[in-house]
């Protein structure tokens, strides 16, 4: 009788050790399922921040990249203005030689008529 009372207590210290063994690995667990829980809650608040700041970027991307464009329009427009100008210029010019030749030449003719 002593030998399995010895091994039935020795069963119920083996079975206690075991059930405190559980709660403590329990308790880590949970600790370490909080901490995974705070750091995929960190994670996702600095995914968003990030998304936003790439957000961000992007229209202020956007909007150098119109700005940009705008300013290009604005040069070829005036570019276009100063090429009209200067072709009307120039065929003002033609006009004027074309007269100064013609003058000229009705001068030659009533100077050789005399």
């Amino acid at each position: 009788h002593a030998q399995v009372a010895a091994e039935v207590d020795s069963s119920h210290q083996l079975a206690s050790d075991i059930l405190q063994q559980r709660d403590m690995l329990q308790s880590e667990i949970a600790v370490m399922e909080q901490s995974r829980g705070s750091e995929l809650a960190s994670m996702g608040t600095m995914l968003k921040q990030l998304k936003d700041l790439k957000q961000v970027e992007c229209d202020s991307l956007t909007a150098r990249m119109a700005k940009q464009q705008h300013e290009a329009d604005a040069k070829i427009q005036a570019v276009t203005e100063e090429l009209k100008a200067a072709k009307r210029t120039s065929a003002n010019l033609a006009k004027t030689m074309e007269n100064l030749h013609a003058q000229v030449a009705a001068e030659v003719n009533s100077a050789e008529r005399l």
